[in-house]
């Protein structure tokens, strides 16, 4: 049996306070990276986001998240999914992109089997440490709303 202990740490935006942030991905085996599908600028600064993560966990793996796909269907999405595959879709740099809604939970079941599941192969190969995963968001300081993160 391996155990796993998975932290999930939304930090909203406070890459601009650098020394809080790397505090939250210090040591850590994966971390999502997700952006808004109704903000452009949240998508825009996954490749900074990946930098600064580069720079001090070498290590470690990136899960790319497109998070309220329930705007889709509402056409209220900035960044399509184009964008996305035009950017992302040949970069070995993420070892999985998902699709979800944190308002209505479509995709999170699928999310954590994938990160469960990628852990488990990984750890079994020693390609990782037995430690945690990591949620960066590439939202800006100053446009959560109350409910941002409420699941």
């Amino acid at each position: 049996i391996i155990l796993f202990q998975i932290n999930l740490v939304d930090t909203c935006g406070l890459e601009r306070h650098n020394a809080l942030t790397r505090s939250h991905y210090k040591d850590s085996n994966v971390v999502l990276v997700v952006y808004g599908t109704n903000d452009k600028n949240s998508f825009d600064r996954v490749s900074d986001c990946l930098s600064e993560v580069k720079d001090h966990e070498p290590g470690a793996f990136f899960f790319l998240i497109r998070n309220k796909i329930d705007l889709e269907e509402l056409e209220e999405d900035v960044v399509s999914q184009q964008q996305e595959d035009d950017r992302y879709l040949h970069s070995a740099t993420f070892k999985s992109r998902n699709r979800v809604s944190a308002k209505t939970g479509e995709g999170i079941d699928e999310l954590m089997k994938n990160l469960a599941e990628f852990l488990f192969k990984n750890v079994k190969r020693r390609s990782i440490k037995r430690n945690s995963g990591t949620f960066l968001s590439t939202k800006e300081k100053g446009t959560r709303k109350s409910r941002c993160c409420k699941f």
